[in-house]
């Protein structure tokens, strides 16, 4: 098993995690986020500079378009929603599997 940044660390059985799609689900999330931390980082930077905060507008436009693109990439290339939604489905399970090992009835 693996640790899934999605979950906050939480296992990826290996049959999972060795999937070509969940491979590339990690590639272009870790894009993705990464395309937002440097829109982040140039926007932290214009807020102490003022000169660059009035060129913001202009800037600011171009780490959008990044940020547009790499979620493009990971929606089409990278199986974004099959991905989560397997993920979804396996928390929904493990869900219900914890109520009946409690003794509880799924709502």
């Amino acid at each position: 098993m693996n640790d899934d940044p999605f979950h906050g660390g939480s296992a990826v059985p290996a049959g999972i995690s060795n999937d070509e799609r969940y491979k590339a689900y990690t590639l272009f999330k870790a894009k993705y986020e990464k395309q937002v931390q440097s829109r982040d980082k140039a926007r932290s930077a214009a807020l102490q500079n003022p000169q660059l905060l009035q060129q913001w507008p202009l800037t600011g436009r171009h780490y959008q378009e990044q940020i547009d693109s790499a979620m493009s990439d990971w929606l089409v290339k990278g199986f974004k929603d099959e991905i989560e939604t397997l993920f979804a489905r396996m928390k929904v399970q493990g869900q219900h599997s914890t109520d009946s090992e409690k003794g509880e009835s799924p709502s």
